[in-house]
Parts: C-alpha cells; sequence; structure tokens
C-alpha cells in the first residue's frame, strides 16, 4: 500500500514539475471514524462488542498512528491553504499499541464486552510499528490534531450504537 501511495506521488510530482504547478502530496496514516467500513480495526471491535458477541484483537503489540477523520479533513483543509509542496504525512505524530486501542473499545462498550487480544508476528506487508513523521505538518503548515483518540473512538462507539438503535426501531 505504501509504494502505491508513493508511486502515485512520483507520477503525480512529474507532471506537476513538468506543468509548472506546485504539488502537494498528502500521505493519509490509520484515518479512523464513524462511517468506517466494517472490516477496518475500530469497527471490527466496536460491531461485535456491541453485539455482546466476542472480539478479536490479532495484533496486540502492534503500533499504528491513528488519525480521526475529522482531523484529517482539517489538516488537508490547512494544508490546501499552506504554501507546502511535496508529500506530507497527514497523522496524529503517535503511535498507540492496537490492543490498548481494542482495550479503551471495551471499556467504551462496557458491559459484559469480551475481548481476545492476541500477539500476531510482524510480516512484510504488516510490520510491527508504522508512524509517521508530521514534522512538517506540524511546522510547515502549523497543524496539530484536535481530536484525542480516546475522543475519536467515542464518537465511533456512540455513531454505531445510534445505528444499532435506529435499524432496531
Amino acid at each position: 500500500y505504501g509504494v502505491c501511495k508513493h508511486a502515485v506521488h512520483q507520477v503525480a510530482a512529474d507532471y506537476a514539475r513538468l506543468s509548472g504547478i506546485n504539488l502537494a502530496c498528502a500521505r493519509l496514516f490509520h484515518l479512523f471514524g464513524p462511517e468506517e467500513d466494517d472490516r477496518r480495526f475500530v469497527p471490527s471491535l466496536v460491531r461485535p462488542l456491541l453485539s455482546g458477541e466476542p472480539a478479536v484483537c490479532r495484533h496486540g503489540g502492534f503500533r499504528r498512528d491513528f488519525l480521526h477523520v475529522r482531523d484529517a479533513g482539517d489538516a488537508l483543509g490547512a494544508s490546501m491553504e499552506s504554501d507546502v509542496s511535496g508529500a506530507i504525512n497527514v497523522a496524529s505524530g503517535r503511535t498507540a499499541a492496537l490492543g490498548d486501542v481494542a482495550a479503551a473499545v471495551a471499556a467504551l462498550v462496557g458491559g459484559n464486552a469480551e475481548l481476545r487480544v492476541e500477539s500476531g508476528r510482524p510480516t512484510a506487508d504488516n510490520p510491527a510499528e508504522l508512524a509517521a513523521v508530521t514534522t512538517r505538518l506540524t511546522s510547515e503548515v502549523d497543524w496539530t490534531p484536535a481530536v484525542t483518540l480516546t475522543e475519536g473512538l467515542r464518537s465511533v462507539v456512540h455513531a454505531l450504537r445510534q445505528r444499532r438503535r435506529s435499524r432496531a426501531a
């Protein structure tokens, strides 16, 4: 996935250079939010836990840089209004262990949430840590995230809980 993002940036940069235009290429890291596909990490935990079913976190010790979609949109807007050019990482700049994120989701769901955290092995396409260097975002764009990981997770749990209630009604 990262190789594809880089390839798109290279092609776009070549076009921009030939056309004489400025190009900023945002590289988004581990977005999450209320409207995510059920197969993505956060909703894959929230949905079964809300249904009283067990949820599994297969790589509890792996670390990822999560960013709420509201912050991602804000960062993209700020980047467009800036003079930044080239590749720019759009992320929180902080990593969290997947097991800790899963435990936070289970705590937010409450009740008899049953969570199993496993210790998966890293692979070439799923390394133990994926962290973004956000120096350009914070210094050149002058942007930092406003939504904490806990607030963002709470928004997902709330949205999925509301959706469940409206379907049941």
